[in-house]
């Protein structure tokens, strides 16, 4: 074999190793490029579905019974898995409702509380069932945003109305989750 087809043949092994070794790191580099992308992606599904929850809860006209059905259909399909959702969509209504406690905390110091006929219904049924009033409100969307508005405006601790509303959120989302699974 003439001495220049060696070279040549070396060469072109030596480059061929390079070239491998060199897609071999920018495989590397797009496989780690890609996680992170798909770990971003991961991510967005669950803020979307918190942000959705907590404006629910507060300002928009989707109640929040819907986001968390669809979850639950997003959770049928291996879109979302099931522990996170529930988790997050717990965490979004426990905002929400904080929320509207919030403002009737704010209304409370600012003079703008209740009518006198929506406080003496609030707190009759706050009297009458104590944390039972909140448990219900959790399950009935009119009610819901009217007892913890009245609860903030007449001062309860929130602490409480949220240890309630929490093991209410605890038996209602995943009833929820199930219901959009199942549908």
């Amino acid at each position: 074999m003439p001495r220049g087809a060696v070279t040549s043949a070396r060469a072109f092994g030596y480059q061929r190793v390079a070239t491998a070794r060199s897609t071999n790191h920018a495989i590397r580099g797009t496989n780690e490029k890609a996680r992170d992308m798909h770990c971003r992606a991961d991510v967005a599904p669950y803020l979307a579905l918190l942000v959705a929850l907590v404006a629910g809860g507060v300002v928009s006209p989707i109640p929040e019974e819907a986001a968390i059905a669809s979850a639950g259909a997003l959770v049928h399909h291996d879109v979302l898995s099931l522990i996170p959702t529930a988790l997050v969509a717990i965490a979004g209504v426990l905002l929400g409702d904080l929320a509207f406690y919030a403002l009737g905390r704010g209304a409370r110091l600012i003079a703008r509380a209740p009518s006198q006929r929506m406080r003496a219904r609030a707190l009759s049924l706050i009297e009458r069932w104590g944390d039972g009033a909140i448990v219900v409100a959790r399950f009935v969307p009119g009610l819901r945003s009217a007892i913890f508005f009245v609860s903030g405006a007449l001062g309860l601790s929130a602490k409480r109305v949220l240890f309630v509303d929490a093991l209410a959120a605890a038996v209602h989302v995943p009833l929820l989750l199930a219901a959009g699974a199942l549908f």
